[in-house]
């Protein structure tokens, strides 16, 4: 058995790092979403073997957000946050029956729900998205979430 432990054990232990590395790689890629940390991440689960997968378990993988939406709003929080339902589901809206395949990418991907209700509109030139948003901060009762887009590089962009 010792013969047999001395043989085997450097392609053990060279498959465990790799296996630890491989599957840190596949969650740092997936759920870190700035640039540099998942860098740093990457960096450190290849380059110290064994104890850069360790680390990252310990400390990279985000228990603050869980901890923190408990804290908010109470245990029951996370259990009510699976269970939403919206009125229609994606795939009885006929708007939006072409994106049905893409549901099942959305849920590994993210654990929110596809929920109906949102609204992109677009706004030519910066009065009308001044005004827009002049109006979404006047109406907000919880939260305001403002993303913008510049799609062409000219003199402003």
């Amino acid at each position: 058995m010792a013969e047999f432990v001395e043989a085997f054990f450097p392609a053990l232990l060279s498959g465990v790092y790799f296996a630890g590395a491989i599957a840190a790689s596949i969650h740092i890629l997936i759920h870190k979403r700035h640039t540099r940390a998942a860098i740093g991440w990457l960096g450190l689960v290849w380059l110290s073997p064994l104890l850069g997968a360790l680390f990252y378990l310990f400390f990279g993988v985000n228990r603050l957000h869980r901890k923190a939406v408990i804290l908010r709003h109470g245990p029951e929080a996370l259990d009510n946050r699976e269970h939403q339902v919206c009125a229609t589901t994606v795939e009885d809206d006929p708007r939006v029956a072409h994106l049905v395949d893409f549901v099942p990418i959305m849920d590994s991907l993210t654990s929110n729900p596809l929920l109906d209700g949102n609204a992109v509109r677009m706004l030519e030139g910066g009065d009308d998205a001044y005004l827009a948003m002049l109006k979404a901060i006047e109406e907000a009762e919880q939260s305001i979430l403002m993303v913008s887009y510049i799609f062409d590089r000219g003199r402003v962009a």
